[in-house]
């Protein structure tokens, strides 16, 4: 079933392979053109010559062939983007995802004046937020497994990120970082820095070459 989230994956996926089948129209069309100039000139169509007929079915045939070969070789050409374009889409899809989640922890944190807490479990690539009532920790966000909605695994030395009633991380002595990959070997980075604040390596320029964000420019 196709949800929502796969609905920007499928668009980048057809987005990159939209050229290749313009080439393919254009050759099949091509093909189809040339295979008709040839059986007007070759004799009657509507004649008694048998010779001609057979000719005409022959060549409709191998037109056909050619037809079915330039489909197929342009969609082994076209496959390698399209591919490409649909695990970029993915990753990127997750990224929101995880990010999503650590903004609804902050912004909780601010709005209700109490902890939130962003939790992670690498093992099962899930993630759930909960915030403070009374003493006890109380569901904000339901758990997500990354892993089924977008075939990806999250690497991370935390298992969870604290906000306080300003929307500052708590005890945090380092950048806490969380790196989305995906089976065919790409990765994004998801990085919190000290203070709180939410970066994607390779988009944003206070992210270093080590994927850490930093709280200044």
């Amino acid at each position: 079933m196709i949800t929502s989230n796969d609905v920007p994956v499928i668009r980048g996926g057809v987005r990159h392979g939209v050229r290749a089948l313009w080439s393919a129209t254009a050759l099949v069309l091509g093909a189809s053109g040339c295979a008709s100039r040839a059986a007007s000139t070759s004799g009657d169509f509507g004649g008694s010559s048998v010779r001609t007929a057979v000719f005409q079915n022959t060549q409709g045939a191998a037109t056909c062939i050619n037809m079915v070969s330039i489909i197929a070789i342009t969609r082994r050409m076209a496959y390698p983007s399209m591919n490409k374009a649909y695990v970029k889409d993915r990753l990127r899809s997750t990224t929101v995802t995880l990010r999503s989640y650590l903004s609804s922890a902050r912004n909780a944190a601010i709005q209700h004046g109490r902890v939130s807490v962003l939790y992670t479990n690498a093992a099962t690539t899930s993630v759930w937020v909960k915030i403070d009532s009374a003493g006890s920790m109380v569901s904000l966000r339901p758990r997500l497994r990354l892993d089924s909605l977008y075939s990806v695994s999250m690497l991370t030395a935390t298992d969870s990120v604290a906000y306080d009633a300003r929307g500052r991380a708590i005890g945090l002595s380092a950048p806490v970082t969380y790196t989305l990959s995906s089976a065919e070997g790409s990765s994004l980075t998801v990085c919190v820095s000290l203070l709180g604040n939410v970066q994607s390596w390779p988009w944003s320029t206070r992210c270093d070459a080590k994927h850490v964000c930093r709280d200044s420019s």
